[in-house]
């Protein structure tokens, strides 16, 4: 969820829009997310999707507190997916501030 987060940070527009650069940047790593055959979903739907399906709290109707997480099916969907995702965020961050001297090592698969 943290590396999801970066994605938010970068490319959310208002609550439910994403800046189209977003999907520029994915187009890029299109045929890498296809050949990980996860899902038939576009790989913006599809991190969404993961991402909503991560540990948040839950909150009852009455005072209990509970967790809500992924099952184990979609555990091992994300530990598949994570390492792609990585390279998306490195060549977004890379690319958006490189200007600044700072570098990045790249993650290979």
């Amino acid at each position: 969820m943290s590396a999801f987060k970066i994605i938010e940070h970068e490319f959310k527009g208002t609550r439910k829009t994403w800046r189209p650069e977003l999907d520029a940047l994915l187009e890029q790593f299109k045929a890498e997310y296809e050949a990980l055959n996860l899902s038939k979903m576009k790989i913006r739907s599809f991190m969404i999707s993961l991402r909503d399906k991560c540990a948040h709290v839950r909150l009852g109707d009455g005072n209990d507190l509970g967790i809500i997480g992924i099952g184990s099916k979609e555990t091992e969907i994300t530990i598949q997916f994570l390492p792609l995702l990585i390279r998306v965020i490195q060549k977004h961050l890379f690319d958006a501030y490189k200007s600044d001297g700072t570098a990045f090592r790249a993650v290979t698969a």
